[in-house]
């Protein structure tokens, strides 16, 4: 919700510096008459589902970990191997990692599928925007703990601490990296409920959701879409380095986010002309 705000403010300040470089005398009464309040109302509701929607996550999560014991993470090691020609993919990019990584993969990460989620509100209602909405929605909601259930995994950071051996013993994620990962070991290793404590390899939410804003700017603000593209890809990149997640986590997610907003889009461009119009505003 700070991150909503801070949007607004943003685009607040920089449509009265815009508005002042004009020569407009009293640019703050023109701001008022140029906002279009329902659709700051829309957003903000909205915003707050979402904002709901993660609490939701974020007490779930932990909860898995309590009753969904990690059976896959050899697995998955086993199937990076293979994939990168017999070498755990992580060694190759180690160069990736610094001081700031972490920063970035966290909190950069997380400003960029706020700004993306608030983009795509301030849109005209559309097929392509309900679709993509719901995507948000399913990846969080369903995709994430659903895969989790089927292939457990807590990740090569934690690998030799579930007993798995010290395969993944080299990686050096820097302090961010630690000390995330000692607050997570420690809410699982302690058995009690903390919220937003949670450990999930598989599939990555951190690629899925970088994924899904790929593909929200690429339908709504295709300029930007490269560079978007890019983030997303040093993201994937991140989650393998930092020792997050195995490569194939950030594959499986990637391509589920793919392939349900492209469903979704087409249920919804299939609806009656009637029905059409209670897509979301």
């Amino acid at each position: 919700m700070l991150g909503t705000l801070a949007g607004f403010g943003v685009v607040v300040i920089s449509k009265t510096l815009k508005m002042m470089r004009a020569g407009e005398e009293r640019p703050l009464l023109k701001l008022r008459e140029w906002a279009d309040w329902q659709l700051v109302m829309t957003v903000m509701a909205a915003m707050t589902l979402a904002c709901l929607n993660q609490t939701a996550f974020l007490w779930l999560k932990p909860t898995l970990n309590i009753y969904v014991p990690f059976t896959a993470d050899p697995l998955l090691a086993d199937i990076d191997r293979a994939l990168f020609l017999n070498r755990d993919p992580w060694t190759l990019l180690t160069w990736l990692n610094n001081d700031w990584s972490g920063l970035i993969y966290h909190f950069i990460w997380y400003a960029s599928i706020t700004g993306s989620l608030m983009m795509l509100l301030s849109r005209p209602a559309s097929a392509r925007k309900a679709a993509m909405a719901l995507t948000y929605f399913v990846c969080w909601s369903v995709i994430g703990p659903l895969i989790h259930c089927l292939l457990p995994a807590g990740g090569p950071i934690f690998y030799q601490r579930l007993g798995y051996g010290d395969r993944f013993a080299g990686i050096d994620g820097g302090i961010e990296t630690e000390r995330v990962a000692d607050f997570l070991w420690h809410g699982f290793e302690s058995g009690h409920f903390e919220v937003a404590s949670g450990i999930s390899a598989m599939p990555s939410l951190h690629v899925t959701l970088a994924v899904w804003t790929v593909l929200c700017v690429a339908q709504f603000k295709p300029r930007y879409a490269l560079l978007v593209a890019f983030f997303a890809i040093y993201v994937f990149l991140l989650s393998i380095s930092l020792g997050w997640h195995y490569a194939i986590d950030g594959i499986v997610g990637g391509t589920c986010a793919v392939f349900i907003y492209h469903i979704l889009r087409t249920i919804f461009e299939n609806r009656s002309p009637q029905s059409s119009t209670a897509l979301i505003r």
